[in-house]
């Protein structure tokens, strides 16, 4: 928040939706199922949409836990896990298109930045990933992984 000239000020739910509505703070950053399933749209209409993070669900299962298994049940608890990330992905993207209809349908409204706005957005973002992680090898190296994993696609 501090590239974007703004102060972060982590709060609960329920203080943030007070804080919004008492203009303590004058914006949020979440993700839509906050906005849409805490009925927001009585504080603020508009979302400002700018793509700028990735909020992921993932599953996993306790490596400590897997290993106790016997090997053919453990196998078949990771095949089967496997098969269900389509389904879990659809699920997700599902979800979004639903949240959005719903926001929507309620008199909310997204929007998006012009285009050189976002683009000086994402010079100020670019930096911070390399900046955070350079003083811990392990994570500096996931994020290179990352990071080259992107550029491919």
């Amino acid at each position: 928040m501090a590239a974007l000239g703004a102060t972060a000020v982590p709060m609960g739910l329920q203080e943030m939706i007070t804080s919004l509505q008492n203009g303590v703070i004058d914006g949020t950053m979440s993700g839509i199922s906050i906005y849409t399933n805490f009925n927001l749209q009585n504080v603020g209409k508009t979302l400002l949409e700018t793509d700028d993070t990735l909020l992921i669900a993932f599953v996993c299962l306790s490596k400590a836990w897997l290993d106790k298994l016997p090997p053919d049940l453990a196998k078949t608890i990771v095949d089967e896990a496997r098969k269900l990330q389509p389904w879990a992905e659809q699920t997700a993207i599902d979800e979004g298109v639903e949240l959005r209809a719903k926001w929507k349908s309620v008199g909310g409204e997204f929007v998006r930045l012009p285009a050189a706005d976002l683009a000086e957005l994402n010079k100020r973002l670019k930096p911070i990933g390399a900046d955070i992680t350079k003083d811990n090898p392990v994570l500096k190296a996931f994020y290179d992984k990352i990071q080259t994993t992107a550029a491919k696609y």
